[in-house]
């Protein structure tokens, strides 16, 4: 079985063929305990692992910062398993404790960080930060990246 089957044989096959979508953007939708999550994990390291691509052109976005956080570690642990292997011919849980949190910065420096996942909202704000400080309006008037938004709800019709 080869490293790419051994990797996704975790998968049922709805799961594998999201994984396994490469050409264009993917839309996943399904119910509460589907297995979503578990899908774009496997899919965001399956487009870095097989197809090379670069982890801060990945965007995948959630709905609330604990499904972000949960994503990203989720990633951070596939990844990690994926070197323990390789470096060390062990699984990831058996290796020293000191070993385990060496792979895991290093799978967070060199994946984990430069992903763009995150909610709607925070994602947003991202964007607007990278730049914002070499715009200004007509009056001159500059921004800096330390600045809030302010929500309200929308008036019911």
């Amino acid at each position: 079985m080869s490293t790419t089957n051994q990797f996704l044989s975790h998968l049922n096959p709805t799961q594998r063929r999201a994984v396994e979508h490469f050409c264009g953007p993917l839309l996943v939708v399904a119910g509460a305990g589907s297995g979503k999550t578990r899908a774009l994990t496997y899919r965001i390291a399956h487009l870095i692992l097989q197809y090379r691509v670069d982890p801060e052109n990945i965007l995948a976005v959630t709905f609330t910062n604990k499904a972000a956080r949960e994503m990203k570690e989720r990633v951070q642990k596939l990844f990690a398993e994926q070197l323990a292997m390789a470096e060390y011919g062990e699984k990831f849980d058996l290796l020293p404790e000191h070993e385990q949190t060496q792979l895991k910065s290093r799978v967070w420096r060199n994946y984990i960080k430069e992903m763009w996942v995150g909610t709607f909202h925070s994602l947003f704000a991202r964007v607007l930060r990278f730049d914002v400080d070499k715009y200004q309006d007509e009056k001159g008037r500059k921004w800096d990246r330390n600045f809030s938004f302010l929500m309200s709800q929308m008036p019911k019709l």
